[in-house]
């Protein structure tokens, strides 16, 4: 593995390094809580009735696979440098990468699932449980392809230029890594493409609806249509929140020739996405008592979903 000081600048304090550990902790643990908390309630309560469960329910587990490796860069942040070996790099790189693939790969994936129910309906019911929890293998495969080709040579992973953690050697500026690069954002421009236009369809739906009120879902819904579309649409605001620092740091590398990046830009996009990961629960909560309810641990009665 390169030497991190061979392309980091304005290296930071061994206090300051601290800071970034303990963000680390704080951060990584709150992700982990909240979306294991989330799994526990769709598996506990479904609140969402079969099979719309099933895209969301992976989508909480890829979110919980981004935060689950914050104690090995954490650690090292303490100590100022990776202490995990190369093979430790290797892993840990695999591991965060997969989980940031499935997630980007999950939210978009729910959001033309929502287009299905509100524009395509009389299709979306012809679909069954075995087959979005094949869509949802694909998507678990789709993202593992991605986080396994570095291992093969087709781009790498090595201990960022903070020196801290392990990921995607973005500064190497060779053919076998620009055009890695160059094929996961094409394939994400596409697949984001298709859930903003399945947004704005269902916007245009609902706006096209003549009642101002949306019905009541049954006791097999915790939310209603409009609620499960603001829903989608505050995650794909998350996700960019959360991932577009990473984006901003690929384009750069793609299109400047420097191989020097400093350790604060190398160190938030890495942040970012722990903490952005901790805040997917909350359009749940915001839109469902009854979901607020039972993320905190209360179990909802059958009359109490009647009642509501």
């Amino acid at each position: 593995m390169s030497s991190p000081t061979d392309t980091a600048v304005g290296m930071f304090s061994a206090w300051e390094f601290r800071c970034v550990g303990i963000a680390y902790f704080i951060f990584g643990s709150a992700g982990v809580l909240a979306n294991a908390f989330t799994i526990l309630t769709f598996m506990r309560e479904s609140p969402i009735s079969s099979p719309r469960h099933i895209l969301q329910l992976n989508m909480a587990i890829a979110n919980l696979l981004v935060c689950a490796p914050f104690p090995f860069s954490g650690l090292s942040s303490f100590r100022g440098k990776w202490l995990f070996g190369d093979l430790g790099c290797q892993l840990y790189g695999t591991e965060s990468f997969l989980g940031g693939m499935a997630a980007t790969t999950f939210i978009p994936v729910v959001c033309i699932e929502h287009y299905l129910v509100s524009c395509r309906k009389d299709f979306y019911d012809t679909i069954s449980s075995g087959t979005w929890w094949t869509v949802a293998m694909l998507c678990w495969m789709y993202a593992s392809l991605w986080a396994i080709l570095p291992l093969f040579g087709w781009n790498s992973y090595d201990v960022e230029s903070s020196g801290i953690a392990c990921g995607i050697n973005w500064l190497r500026k060779d053919s076998n890594h620009m055009t890695y690069l160059q094929a996961m954002v094409i394939t994400w421009l596409i697949l984001f493409a298709m859930a903003f236009y399945g947004l704005y369809q269902s916007r245009v739906y609902w706006e096209s609806v003549q009642t101002k009120a949306d019905p009541k879902p049954d006791t097999k819904n915790w939310f209603t249509e409009r609620q499960q579309a603001w829903i989608c649409l505050a995650f794909m605001g998350i996700m960019c929140v959360g991932f577009g620092p990473y984006a901003i740091l690929g384009a750069w590398a793609a299109l400047t020739d420097s191989t020097t990046v400093s350790t604060l830009a190398i160190i938030i996009p890495s942040l970012a996405c722990k903490a952005s990961s901790s805040l997917y629960p909350i359009p749940y909560i915001v839109a469902s008592d009854r979901f607020r309810a039972a993320y905190l641990g209360y179990r909802v009665s059958e009359q109490e979903a009647k009642a509501n």
